[in-house]
């Protein structure tokens, strides 16, 4: 049983359809190697002065970044320390020298691990940004 809207064996291709994958022969243009990566336009000297402000680019960001990060860990301590807190008691028992308790408070710790994230998070991009620049560095040695 044949449809009469899908073109069988016998049936010629109706006109203006494009055939299949089938049985089409490739083009010239579809064999030819094509380059994966354009050649940069412009004259040699702008593009390579192109690459040179990108890797400075990422080289002052990346640097800013790790700055950040470092800030980041330090204010991840402080908060800590403050969120832990030892609190001396006098005495309830007769004999001792007093009762040592130990406060945590959740905010300041959660702010501490908040920025502990954050800070991972910004030495990923700086290390990215510092080994794309090196790459350009050793590129157009």
């Amino acid at each position: 049983m044949t449809r009469p809207d899908v073109p069988g064996p016998a049936s010629p291709m109706p006109s203006g359809a494009v055939p299949s994958g089938r049985g089409r022969r490739p083009s010239p243009d579809d064999t030819q190697p094509q380059p994966v990566v354009p050649s940069p336009p412009g004259p040699p000297e702008a593009v390579r002065r192109a690459a040179h402000e990108l890797g400075r680019t990422l080289l002052v960001r990346g640097a800013v970044l790790a700055a950040v990060a470092v800030l980041l860990v330090v204010a991840a301590v402080l908060a800590y320390r403050h969120g832990v807190r030892d609190d001396t008691f006098p005495p309830y028992v007769a004999g001792t020298t007093g009762t040592t308790i130990t406060r945590y408070s959740g905010p300041w710790i959660a702010g501490a691990g908040g920025a502990l994230l954050v800070a991972g998070l910004l030495a990923v991009g700086a290390a990215r940004d510092l080994l794309g620049w090196r790459r350009m560095v050793r590129a157009s040695r």
